[in-house]
């Protein structure tokens, strides 16, 4: 009796799990992996579901990667290339790069006028500008310069404390403004127009045409023709620019041995004062670090006159939606020093074989003649230009139109 109960309860069983298991399953949101039917939740087989892929992202152009399934091949989208202006590696697929979005080693903000402070970025020299944001005391919030107009007030101001305050920021312009200058070892002078030594001087900005220096507590931008460098270097050499065609950046060491530890890098096309030359080894200051380099990683530079200005352009376009590259060299495969937006005015220091030499920002480097249109030259260049040959113009007239894919042409975003 006993063993007749057991078989029927066993029997019972069964058939109640076989009434069970299709709710179970038909309860499940089955989720399977591209190119299987087996549910990798409830180990149902040929059932149908949500599809798993393995997505990767995968280089597509030198803007973009797609977002591609490794096994199936399904397409998930495109993304815009996410990468550092110190690898042009992007983030997401892997790839070397030079479109989408960069993102920069910034150095911090500096006094730039009496309007702007300029962020630079310490591996590419790229530039970004924004007005002050002064608080009451007349201290910028953003570079910590002093001395401006604010530009916010307080909301329990009175008529009274308006006339107070007129007064008050006439007397406060008159103060010295705390600005970020190249500390150096060197003394700097302005010149009187007797070409004597007159003032001291603190540089801001260093360049080749013109220089942004503070004198008396006042941010002035002076020719560079009427500042003395007080330097062991030679006359011919006080002024050099970091040159690294390859690898874009050259070692400043903390010794004149080249074994020495190692102070910083210094990034190519950045103008630099010359304190002294032995050899083949140069003791410069760079962005206010003074150290040794090897002299041959140096273009020397003549303070000069600017032989015009040029503004960027694509096509007759400046509107700045596609930024142009600054060449270490007149080579479009050498390191590019920057990459400005189109827009841009640019001193000129000298034009070859559809090559201008340009000076941007305390940097120096070059752009194809295709890109600049020139907005002012000077008489003596204006002279020279008129001497060439009758058939430049000819040339020129032959050049091919400018395509998307040359390599110093980048691309931020589509034309309107």
């Amino acid at each position: 009796m006993l063993r007749r109960l057991r078989r029927l309860l066993i029997a019972a069983l069964a058939l109640l799990t076989l009434c069970l298991a299709p709710a179970a399953l038909a309860d499940c949101d089955h989720q399977v992996k591209c190119g299987s039917t087996t549910c990798i939740i409830c180990g149902a087989t040929g059932v149908s579901g949500y599809v798993i892929h393995d997505y990767q992202r995968v280089y597509y152009n030198d803007t973009q990667h797609v977002v591609k399934c490794s096994s199936c091949g399904n397409v998930n989208g495109y993304e815009n290339h996410t990468y550092s202006c110190s690898t042009g590696v992007c983030t997401g697929c892997g790839s070397k790069v030079s479109g989408g979005t960069v993102t920069h080693n910034w150095s911090g903000n500096v006094y730039y006028d009496e309007t702007y402070h300029i962020n630079t970025c310490s591996s590419c020299g790229a530039t970004s500008k924004e007005k002050h944001e002064v608080i009451s005391s007349g201290a910028c919030t953003g570079c910590n310069a002093t001395g401006l107009t604010p530009t916010t007030s307080s909301s329990s101001s009175s008529s009274s404390s308006k006339s107070s305050s007129s007064s008050s920021s006439s007397s406060s312009s008159s103060k010295q403004q705390t600005v970020k200058t190249l500390s150096s070892t060197a003394k700097i002078y302005l010149k009187d127009d007797d070409g004597e030594r007159a003032d001291e001087v603190s540089i801001v900005t260093l360049g080749i045409t013109e220089c942004v220096v503070l004198s008396s507590g006042k941010t002035l931008t002076v020719p560079t023709t009427q500042l003395e460098f007080d330097t062991e270097a030679p006359d011919d050499m006080k002024l050099a620019s970091i040159y690294a065609p390859r690898a874009g950046k050259v070692s400043l060491r903390k010794t004149s041995s080249m074994k020495s530890a190692i102070k910083t890098k210094c990034a190519s096309g950045v103008i630099v004062l010359v304190l002294s030359v032995d050899d083949d080894v140069a003791c410069i200051n760079y962005q206010g670090m003074e150290g040794y380099v090897a002299a041959d990683s140096l273009l020397f530079w003549q303070p000069q006159e600017a032989e015009g200005t040029g503004m960027l352009h694509y096509n007759g376009k400046t509107g700045g939606k596609k930024n142009i590259n600054i060449r270490t060299k007149m080579d479009k495969g050498s390191f590019s020093v920057a990459k400005v937006p189109t827009g841009t005015t640019l001193n000129i220091l000298s034009h070859t074989e559809k090559w201008y030499t340009v000076e941007y920002n305390g940097l120096v480097g070059y752009v194809q003649e295709a890109y600049l249109n020139v907005l002012t030259m000077n008489e003596k260049q204006e002279t020279a230009d008129d001497s060439e040959d009758d058939d430049a113009e000819d040339d020129d007239a032959e050049d091919e139109p400018l395509t998307e894919d040359d390599p110093d042409l980048m691309i931020e975003e589509d034309d309107d």
